[in-house]
């Protein structure tokens, strides 16, 4: 195992991007030999460390607290300051918009409408958010917003943005680079965010930077889609944003007329095709960091314990802010790994090579026992990975029966061409599970027989495999809506927007209750709390759901929010009414609860 550099409990094990800001890394924290979770870890530039962050960022966790725990803004978000300033939240795998868009240009690669619309989606979702909290951005940029590989759309600097903006006059390169999301002179904050939303979205639709504002208005009649002119209703939002000749003077105003451009084009936002956008831009990228990540998650960290001081061929790294420019720390140092394999084969063999050197050492029962533990814990790690390899060849077959039955049903050549692709290409990720099933397998295998043979040294029986018990029902709750709901992904008709009241809105018609997710078992039995997943419905005028949105998550990545998003997508509904009419809009606020062991 290499030498990674530690920042505060974290390991830095590679480095994903650099940008104005500083540098983002995937990081590993452990639970003492063991593995314990990934996180993404930003660093700081060495002219914002010198502007004077590190001795305000802690400041930023009042703000993460006020964000509570909307998913838009990352989990389990941190941070803190000193010498090397950093933030930490929950690893998603994925690519800054930044990124995206670079890779889009040097490939010659259109990003589609539905596309660009899941990416401004997210971000009005966070902007909505922050500015019901009396909060706002001032910094948006592409290096803002994370977009994962499943299609997601996350604003991950909401928190420490602001702090950030204020030292732009001592941090002139940073200013410089961020200059094309910051023209123009705002009249209010909430109008600054959305003109630098307007700058996100014309990248999005022309992959080139906002002109000056004298050529504004000509450029935005010049975007084309496929070589036809941009929808009226697109050229007017962006026009709103971008022009400030009709901005918008609230939320509300905004959320209205988000809702048309988002529904009434025909281009609705598509998190599934902004997946395949990554996964056709980034497929080697994703391949070999999911491969990284799961030989991190086999790793032994015992070297970076007090138990295994003895065993470190070298003090562990603290990074210091003006080193990162110069010598990016977080690159594996394969120099060491020979001297660890001497020593027992840390990597490759883990910790049945720790423990034979224990044993020729003359170590007691009491350490062989130890060691054993720890092997049983790491096949129970690779015993999750194959129950989530096998959850997701599900989904996979899933997938690919409703696009077989699209294609029986498809009349035009052109839709059974990019119906055909698909199945192509969930054909290629089917077989991608089945190879990393083969050799989830194989490990199991080889720990099985360690363990066998550890349990013979130490004169205790092997265990025997755990069974996984049956997944219970969750228990679904449909509550009545909060007094002020909070600001949601999509969000709903206003009385503004349409010129009349909703009399009664959309209803839970026959739920269906969602499976526990499997990664949650463990949780479970160890009699944790409740688990709560608040959702919203937007439900058609034929009653059919057409798009749930989550209010308030369930912290972990655990599942338990896509476990209730999909039992929401089977759900039947009854659609609102206005007027005696039906209409489409929004279920009122649905809890499921996910009850624990009692």
């Amino acid at each position: 195992m290499a030498d990674y550099t530690r920042i505060g409990p974290c390991l830095l094990v590679a480095e994903l991007t650099s940008d104005p800001m500083g540098t983002l890394h995937r990081a590993v924290v452990h639970d003492g030999p063991a593995f314990g979770r990934h996180v993404l870890l930003r660093t700081f530039s060495p002219e914002l460390a010198a502007a004077g962050l590190g001795d305000r960022l802690t400041q930023a966790n009042r703000v993460v607290s006020m964000l509570g725990r909307a998913r838009v803004f990352g989990a389990d978000f941190r941070c803190e300051g000193g010498a090397t300033p950093h933030a930490l939240w929950a690893h998603l795998p994925g690519r800054t918009l930044a990124e995206v868009l670079a890779r889009a240009r040097r490939d010659n690669h259109a990003i589609r409408p539905e596309q660009a619309l899941a990416v401004v989606q997210g971000l009005a979702l966070g902007l909505l958010q922050l500015h019901a909290k009396g909060l706002a951005h001032g910094l948006l940029s592409p290096h803002s917003l994370w977009v994962t590989y499943e299609g997601a759309a996350l604003l991950l600097d909401a928190p420490f943005a602001a702090l950030v903006a204020g030292l732009l006059p001592r941090a002139p390169a940073l200013q410089e680079a961020l200059a094309p999301y910051q023209r123009g002179a705002a009249a209010n904050p909430l109008q600054k965010d959305l003109q630098a939303l307007g700058a996100v979205f014309y990248e999005l639709l022309t992959l080139q930077a906002l002109p000056p504002a004298s050529d504004l208005e000509a450029a935005l009649a010049e975007v084309r889609l496929q070589g036809e002119p941009l929808p009226l209703g697109l050229q007017g939002f962006l026009g709103r944003l971008l022009l400030g000749e009709a901005p918008f003077l609230s939320t509300e105003a905004f959320r209205a007329d988000l809702e048309q451009v988002l529904y009434a084009e025909g281009h609705a936002p598509s998190a599934f095709s902004l997946a395949l956008l990554l996964q056709s831009l980034f497929r080697e990228e994703q391949d070999e960091g999911a491969a990284a990540e799961r030989a991190e998650r086999s790793g032994n960290y015992l070297i970076y314990t007090p138990e295994g001081e003895s065993l470190r061929t070298g003090p562990i790294r603290v990074e210091p802010p003006a080193a990162r420019a110069a010598a990016p720390a977080v690159t594996p140092d394969h120099s060491n790994r020979r001297p660890l394999l001497l020593v027992g084969g840390v990597v490759a063999a883990g910790l049945l090579g720790l423990a034979y050197l224990l044993i020729g050492r003359g170590r007691n029962d009491a350490a062989l026992q130890r060691n054993l533990a720890e092997i049983l814990l790491l096949k129970a790690q690779i015993e999750q990975q194959k129950t989530d390899l096998e959850a997701k060849d599900r989904a996979e077959a899933d997938k690919t029966v409703q696009l077989r039955k699209q294609l029986t049903e498809s009349r035009t050549p052109e839709d059974k061409l990019r119906i055909q692709k698909q199945l192509d290409e969930a054909a290629q990720r089917r077989a991608e599970v089945e190879r990393q099933r083969k050799l989830v397998d194989e490990r199991l295998e080889g720990q099985r027989v360690a363990e066998q043979k550890l349990a013979a040294e130490v004169r205790l029986p092997p265990t025997p495999a755990p069974v996984t018990p049956e997944p219970p029902k969750a228990v679904v709750v449909a509550e009545a809506p909060a007094p002020t709901p909070p600001p949601v992904e999509g969000p709903a008709p206003t009385a503004q927007a349409t010129g009349a009241s909703l009399a009664e809105p959309a209803t839970l018609l026959k739920q269906v209750a969602p499976l526990f997710p499997p990664r949650a078992l463990q949780r479970r039995r160890e009699g944790s709390a409740d688990t709560l997943v608040r959702l919203k419905v937007f439900v058609g005028d034929q009653g059919q759901p057409l798009r749930v949105t989550v209010v308030e998550g369930a912290p972990g990545g655990l599942g338990f929010d896509e476990a209730a998003v999909e039992a929401a997508g089977k759900s039947t509904y009854t659609p609102a009414y206005r007027d005696g009419k039906a209409v489409r809009g929004w279920t009122s606020e649905i809890t499921y609860r996910f009850q624990m062991k009692r």
